[in-house]
């Protein structure tokens, strides 16, 4: 916390005169650090404050985000999902029919499972005369930027993605009407020594964690995971917690603090899952993203049967402080027709049409098969690991290839000299990348920057009051390897990109390369905001380089780069790698590197 803390307060003295065009730090992203470094929290870690804030800016109170055009054909999905709840609603109302019971995704027997499934297959199929599908449909509309302002960051979180679950509900329904939307409660997978292994990320339910989703219930789908590399998953004493506030503001924004806000731990579970469900504008197009949703309406609902114990009235308790504008009760809820924010929280949902199955828990964990009870509390049994490896790499890296492999490939073996670069021992599974601008994938889009980080202990010795909350889960490899993970966000473009770089604790000065993608300046500038962090969840210290200058200085990662700036860049890995590495003539040296052509650097106290 305390290195967030520093490089936000340092961004006042940044002098006129800065790197490689940088520009200047956003006003709501830098109030938006202060606000949640001021909320102290005993198991926050700096990345998730960090990529919470960065998510807020970005798809909230900053730039423009592509959404995909609503016709006629999808207006129409809509308009009959509209009015088939609203028929439920008003059948459920004169009628004493039983409630729909949501469960935990692990409490639904093998039918029940099956049944699921194959109604989330239908409903992901091609229209015909169309080139849609209800699926796709319903995802679109959390895309955005009015729907990312309206439904986020505010008081109307909560009450517009319960209207959002329920719609998607009724379009599994429409396929068949036994079928309810379950929850994946990710705190029974929090609790296992390693919760990448959860039988979650299984062929038996949501499919593999990390690449292309090859099997399980979004097989196919084109659907990417990177599960574990970022963020974490909510523990049972943070959700805790939550539920023991009284009044619903104080576990939004803009009132909350961080160890009850539940927006800010909704996040941390996208970003752990990563991929497509790692950013807001793409999360919906994996359907674990419906699951993760219909936990946080779960949390809710529990609040709100401890508010009515309370003598609290839920539907009367929409905060006065809700945030932005577009969060006022009396707003026409936006991308969803027919309903006002306020609606949201109305009582009807719960008492006339739903409710929720508890959460398992011991003795039994309510006797499902892919729960076990370890120390008085139900943990999500791991999958086999042996099927799932064999699978991956049978079958699912192949399909993890891109329209740029190729070319890299060849380009790399024209390089020559680069079998003797060690680029991938001792990583991770490696994170697989949309390379997606503004709905649209092509290779001549992209251009590839070098980056340089640096592990260095001897940032501690100078500042020895560093907060060292990492995530629970934060292990260290037994070959003393640390994993850097460097993000970049477009700012006057939609697209992202993650990659990794190792570095070694063992040594007080080790530095690696990352190549990290952009949208390729071709006719015009593009802004980007770039971070790091390390795998256990401490920031990194952005250092940007004058050109012509061999000396890395403080910066904020945010910069402008132009048409003219193509030593900054090149146009593939391979060729952004030839500006790094020196293959030398005698063939009994190693490549040496030159860090004249690197302009951008993050120094990571690993301490």
């Amino acid at each position: 916390m305390m290195l967030l803390k520093m490089c936000v307060l340092f961004l006042g003295t940044l002098p006129s005169v800065t790197p490689i065009n940088e520009l200047p730090f956003p006003e709501d992203l830098h109030d938006c650090f202060v606000k949640h470094m001021n909320s102290s929290d005993i198991d926050m870690a700096d990345e998730l404050i960090s990529t919470y804030c960065i998510d807020q800016f970005l798809w909230v109170s900053g730039r423009t985000s592509w959404e995909e055009p609503r016709d006629k054909v999808s207006f129409q999905i809509i308009q009959r999902l509209l009015t088939r709840g609203a028929e439920e609603h008003r059948r459920r109302k004169r009628s004493a029919e039983s409630l729909l019971v949501r469960k935990e995704y692990r409490m639904l027997s093998s039918i029940e499972l099956k049944k699921f499934h194959n109604a989330m297959k239908k409903l992901k199929e091609i229209i015909p005369n169309t080139r849609t599908s209800v699926y796709d449909t319903l995802a679109n509309i959390h895309r955005g930027s009015e729907v990312m302002h309206a439904a986020h960051k505010g008081a109307n979180f909560l009450g517009w993605h319960r209207v959002y679950i329920y719609l998607f509900e009724q379009a599994l329904r429409d396929v068949d009407d036994s079928v309810t939307l379950p929850y994946w409660d990710w705190t029974l997978d929090q609790a296992m020594n390693d919760p990448t292994q959860s039988v979650i990320f299984s062929f038996r339910f949501a499919g593999n964690g990390y690449g292309r989703v090859y099997n399980g219930m979004a097989k196919g789908w084109g659907t990417r995971r990177n599960i574990g590399e970022r963020g974490s998953l909510m523990n049972k004493e943070s959700l805790n917690r939550i539920l023991s506030r009284r009044r619903t503001q104080a576990i939004l924004e803009p009132r909350a603090s961080n160890q009850y806000n539940l927006e800010l731990r909704h996040n941390s579970a996208h970003s752990w899952v990563g991929g497509d469900v790692g950013f807001m504008n793409t999360a919906s197009r994996d359907p674990l993203f419906f699951l993760i949703h219909c936990f946080v309406d779960y949390i809710w609902w529990r609040f709100q049967q401890q508010q009515i114990n309370r003598n609290i009235d839920p539907s009367s308790d929409y905060p006065s402080n809700y945030g932005p504008y577009a969060h006022r009760p009396n707003a026409r809820m936006e991308g969803i027709s027919g309903y006002r924010n306020s609606d949201g929280y109305s009582n009807h949902w719960t008492r006339d049409i739903y409710t929720y199955q508890m959460s398992p828990e011991c003795p039994d964990c309510g006797g499902s098969s892919w729960l076990t009870c370890v120390r008085g509390e139900c943990v999500s049994k791991a999958r086999k690991r042996e099927r799932e490896s064999h699978h991956a790499l049978s079958s699912g890296l192949k399909k993890q290839t891109n329209v740029f492999d190729a070319e890299h490939q060849r380009k790399s073996q024209q390089a020559g000299g680069f079998k003797n670069l060690d680029t991938s021992k001792g990583r991770k599974p490696s994170i697989q990348n949309s390379f997606e601008i503004n709905g649209d994938v092509s290779s001549d889009l992209w251009a590839f920057l070098p980056v340089k980080v640096t592990n260095s202990d001897a940032l501690s010795a100078s500042q020895p009051n560093y907060n060292t909350t990492v995530y629970q889960h934060c292990k260290r490899s037994r070959n003393e390897t640390l994993n850097v993970l460097v993000r970049i966000d477009g700012l006057n473009y939609d697209g992202h990109f993650i990659e990794h770089a190792l570095t070694d604790e063992r040594l007080s000065l080790l530095s690696r390369y990352a190549y990290v993608a952009i949208k390729r300046p071709n006719d015009h500038h593009v802004d980007v905001m770039a971070t790091a962090h390390d795998e256990c969840g401490r920031m990194c210290r952005p250092m940007c380089k004058v050109k012509g200058h061999r000396e890395f200085t403080p910066c904020s990662g945010h910069m402008r780069i132009t048409p003219n700036d193509n030593d900054m860049f090149a146009p593939t890995i391979a060729d952004a790698m030839l500006k790094v590495w020196k293959n030398n003539t005698d063939e009994n040296t190693t490549l040496s590197s030159l860090d004249k052509n690197i302009y951008l650097s993050f120094v990571c106290d690993s301490t």
